[in-house]
């Protein structure tokens, strides 16, 4: 199993800020609990706050930038600082030190509130879809991530326990198969590709979890700080990314590359290959206007499709494809060369591992 960087500066400064919305959660969730049970009403609770208060530490935006956006009446796309409180039916927090950061490969993402979507940028190079909007706040719960892509060596191990069926064999006589790494000399480091969503899926249940939602693939790649790519803002480049670089693939090797090669480029929770090396799978159904009516607490995608979400730019991508923010979709039987998968599970589903 290749070894993994998973924690640095940006992990730590994030976990911080959690702990610090957790505290506050904890201190007023009691009372909240006990107004709501009177049938009280917090009054300006979900009222869409001025421009002034967007410029509050904590808040996403300036107070410049938040008067430019529309008056929202949904406080679902309210585009203001979330409430630190959960809202109704999801869990509170865990106590601040309560969950280990890691755990294996498993890597803690914080439950609260976070930005998901976008609906403009400064980047003019950028175009946004119409899937990717409306820009909304969304509550996850605390859950653990898988840390790297799910390797030829661990999937190997799936297979080996009955589990998981094979995803596409290296063949290097074919022009697409040459490049799944299933089978291939030297590529057990490697992310696994060219496998279906429920054979991903399988492996996962494997590890006592699930393939992550849209919602919890988003928030690890972007934190809480809305940033665009997975290490920041810098243009995405071989230095961050497994991708396609002046019309070079795979950074000049045409293929993926052993996971977390790119430390660079790791996601402020300390996650590697949220950009780059292959695209994943996620559990949810894709539908191009889902976000105009998605829930706000814990979110699964639409409850039928034809097509699964697929979230990261891959190997083959270049820069607009490594958008954090970017949406695909794929045919779940679909085992292309540029698609694998991690895993996602609840915390206290993170003690088994292969």
């Amino acid at each position: 199993m290749a070894c993994c960087r998973f924690w640095g500066t940006d992990a730590t400064r994030i976990l911080e800020e959690n702990e610090l919305h957790t505290k506050r959660a904890l201190l007023v969730w009691p009372v909240v609990t006990i107004l709501a049970g009177a049938g009280l009403w917090l009054g300006g609770c979900g009222r869409h706050r001025s421009a002034s208060e967007l410029a509050a530490p904590g808040g996403q935006k300036s107070a410049e930038a938040a008067a430019a956006l529309p008056q929202a009446a949904d406080s679902r796309l309210d585009p203001s600082p979330a409430p630190e409180l959960p809202p109704p039916g999801a869990r509170p927090p865990a106590a601040p030190g309560a969950l280990p950061k890691t755990v294996g490969n498993w890597v803690l993402i914080p439950g609260g509130w976070f930005m998901m979507g976008i609906d403009s940028s400064d980047d003019e190079e950028m175009s946004y879809r119409l899937d990717e909007k409306p820009r909304h706040r969304v509550w996850l719960d605390d859950f653990y991530l898988y840390g790297h892509e799910i390797t030829v060596a661990e999937h190997r191990e799936c297979i080996a326990a009955g589990t998981c069926a094979g995803p596409l064999a290296h063949d290097a006589s074919s022009p697409v198969q040459r490049l799944c790494n299933f089978g291939a000399p030297e590529r057990d480091a490697h992310p696994v590709n060219c496998i279906a969503w429920a054979e991903a899926a399988a492996h996962c249940a494997w590890l006592g979890g699930s393939l992550p939602t849209e919602a919890q693939w988003e928030k690890a790649a972007r934190g809480l700080d809305e940033r665009s790519y997975p290490w920041g803002e810098e243009t995405p480049d071989c230095d961050h990314a497994v991708m396609m670089k002046s019309g070079w693939t795979g950074c000049r090797k045409g293929a993926t590359w052993p996971v977390c090669s790119k430390p660079d480029g790791n996601s402020p929770y300390g996650v590697c290959d949220l950009a780059g090396n292959v695209a994943e799978w996620t559990a949810d159904w894709f539908e191009q206007l889902y976000y105009e009516t998605s829930p706000a607490s814990n979110p699964t995608g639409p409850a039928d499709g034809i097509i699964r979400a697929v979230r990261g730019g891959s190997w083959n991508m270049e820069r607009k494809g490594q958008h954090a923010a970017r949406r695909w979709y794929e045919p779940p039987e679909s085992r292309k060369y540029m698609l694998g998968f991690r895993c996602a599970a609840e915390p206290d589903k993170v003690a088994r591992q292969p």
